[in-house]
């Protein structure tokens, strides 16, 4: 047991850096959580230092690998979120702050960059909010860019400050990036998700006290390993995820070929628009600080009769501050659980709302997982299997992001193939049926519940 390999996997989150440490059959050997701040911007964005994601890298490896592990590490696994570009000099040192992804202020610039493209390549979202966030950095601080010789997603900013040069597992399209104003010569060249893009080398392996050597793998986006995480591994295996987005995966036939595949399938995604961002920011509002996991237990809980009326629903209309404020007004008038009921309907009615359109353009999903931290309440997920009308099954993992991120560079590494990683790495902890009753009386108010999905967009 003490020669077992180890296995470390790193999801760099919106907030914070997520970091395991599990053996070949996938048992948890440590695991960390180290948050970071978003720093708010004039013009209502915020932005993130990528020294923090560093940072938070370190001292989490720190706090999982002691003195018995670190000669047993064989590979480490990164993903995170996206877009989240990082532009970088030569010597891989940001030339400036992060605009990640849920930062509102690159959407200005989507009408400019469409134009600029057309048509035909108004479909490359990662590469179109890339060049946004660009050039938000260039309105911000002007002459920033023209010392930038790489644009890196966040996770492939880490995996290369690990391997000491530029490496990347996200695909941009030099053209684009071109025809909005940019250099297409920022673009690294991309290794598919789940390729080993170098060894650690000797400066990083020094601070963070590990051998030099070990494969680096890098996944790319965590919707990728949180789906793999969850213990998705054949076609019809779907995967929702609640953090600070929202997202539906789903696995389906290999006709997909342009997506990340796993175990010879391809993972489809979908973003439901609202997600733990939105719920945060509505609890804020209308609840005391440091009670959001009660709350949430509390409002999943409301049983139909005390469901907010088609009237209450009528007075969140509006746009943002108009929103806010009818919020306010409403949560004066009304239970906060019934008020966060809305909320969290509108959430999962979204995610079912994106797992339906996934399962249009390819097959029904058969089995459905439910991750995050939201998911963590057994009264959440009972209330997605009620709006799913499914059940819905809970990994055992709390961290499903840094789990698949352990599983793909235990793949990587040559211990496991993808069906033998998922088979011994990944469990079922538990699941909820949905209840037919509370089924049909949501279908009877879903119109309302996606309005209030509607009205609060905005928030997010």
């Amino acid at each position: 047991m003490h020669h077992e390999p180890l296995l470390l996997g790193l999801d760099l989150g919106s907030s914070a850096l997520k970091c395991v440490l599990v053996d070949a059959g996938g048992r948890s050997r440590g695991q960390a959580r180290v948050e970071y701040a978003s720093l708010p911007v004039e013009g209502g964005g915020c932005e993130q230092d990528p020294h923090d994601w560093w940072r938070a890298l370190a001292r989490g490896i720190g706090r999982v690998v002691d003195d018995s592990a670190r000669a047993r590490v064989v590979a480490i696994g990164l993903a995170g979120h996206a877009p989240s570009p990082v532009f970088v000099d030569g010597d891989l040192e940001p030339v400036a702050s992060v605009a990640p992804w849920f930062d509102p202020r690159p959407k200005r610039y989507w009408p400019r960059l469409l134009e600029c493209v057309g048509d035909a390549r108004a479909g490359d979202r990662l590469t179109l909010e890339t060049a946004a966030r660009a050039l938000c950095v260039r309105a911000q601080a002007p002459g920033t860019l023209e010392r930038a010789r790489h644009v890196l997603q966040g996770s492939d900013y880490l995996a290369s400050r690990l391997v000491g040069q530029a490496v990347s597992s996200s695909a941009l399209d030099r053209a684009i990036l071109e025809l909005a104003g940019l250099e297409g010569a920022l673009v690294v060249q991309a290794s598919p998700p789940g390729s080993v893009v170098g060894e650690l080398g000797e400066d990083a392996a020094s601070e963070l006290g590990l051998p030099e050597g070990i494969p680096v793998v890098a996944c790319g986006v965590d919707t990728f390993t949180a789906s793999i995480g969850s213990g998705a591994r054949a076609a019809g295996d779907a995967c929702v995820s609640t953090g600070s987005s929202s997202v539906a995966a789903l696995l389906t036939t290999p006709r997909l070929t342009t997506c990340p595949s796993w175990a010879g399938h391809p993972i489809v995604s979908r973003q439901a628009r609202v997600g733990g961002r939105l719920l945060e920011t509505v609890s804020a509002l209308v609840a005391p600080r440091g009670c959001l996991d009660r709350l949430i237990s509390k409002a999943a809980e409301t049983i139909p009769s005390r469901w907010l009326d088609p009237w209450e629903f009528s007075l969140l209309e509006g746009d943002e501050r108009e929103t806010r404020a009818n919020l306010a007004r409403l949560a004066a008038s009304v239970s906060t659980e019934r008020l966060v009921h809305a909320v969290l309907s509108a959430i999962v009615l979204a995610q079912r709302s994106a797992l339906e359109n996934l399962e249009a353009q390819t097959a029904r999903a058969i089995r459905l997982r439910s991750v995050g931290r939201v998911a963590q309440s057994a009264a959440f997920v009972q209330l997605q299997a009620d709006v799913f009308g499914r059940e819905i099954e809970v990994p055992e993992a709390a961290e499903p992001g840094a789990l698949g991120a352990a599983i793909v560079a235990a793949v990587a590494a040559g211990i496991h193939t993808p069906e033998n990683a998922s088979n011994s790495m990944t469990r079922i902890s538990w699941s909820r049926e949905p209840r037919p009753i509370i089924f049909e009386r949501f279908e009877q108010r879903r119109p309302h519940f996606a309005r209030t999905r509607t009205h609060f967009r905005s928030l997010t």
